[in-house]
């Protein structure tokens, strides 16, 4: 566990638990459910879901085992979640993911996000110019710009959704 603190508080930051990966898992695939993608013309639902279930099935244990996959907890109740993010780093070559970044909706703008940020960049030596792609998206980062803007200037953040779709076929 690690204490991070910044200008909105202390939070507690730990690595996610096989107990953990129901809420992240249900979280995650409910947040896809209505993601933008899913407005695209010809999006196959069933097919997507399938793809979708089998690349978080592939990543999660990945990111774990890296320790990329980590939990903001409540302080002095490891049991509530505050939010979670999903990351992996390649180092062939030498490339961060940001998979996800979820945060329950009372704790939006707490600084809960940020936190885990800055977990993932301090733990993977992460330099303040290299880009971080991210894989997914939400209709938050759609219905609030500038939220959007920010923390993808913050985190030289690059949208790079076509690395779910390796290996898919038509």
């Amino acid at each position: 566990m690690k204490r991070i603190i910044n200008e909105k508080g202390a939070f507690d930051i730990r690595p996610a638990e096989r107990s953990d990966l129901d809420y992240i898992l249900s979280t995650w695939m409910r947040t896809w459910e209505q993601s933008p993608e899913m407005d695209l013309p010809g999006m196959i639902r069933d097919k997507y879901f399938y793809h979708a279930h089998k690349f978080l099935d592939e990543i999660l244990p990945r990111a774990s085992r890296q320790g990329s996959l980590y939990v903001c907890q409540m302080t002095g109740a490891p049991h509530i979640i505050r939010g979670f993010l999903c990351g992996e780093v390649m180092t062939e070559p030498d490339i961060a993911y940001l998979h996800w970044v979820g945060v329950k909706r009372p704790e939006w703008n707490q600084g809960v996000g940020s936190a885990l940020m800055e977990a993932f960049i301090t733990d993977f030596g992460i330099e303040e110019d290299q880009n971080i792609l991210y894989t997914f998206s939400s209709k938050v980062m759609q219905k609030c710009p500038g939220f959007a803007r920010k923390v993808t200037q913050r985190y030289n953040l690059v949208a790079w959704p076509w690395k779910k779709y390796e290996g898919w076929s038509a």
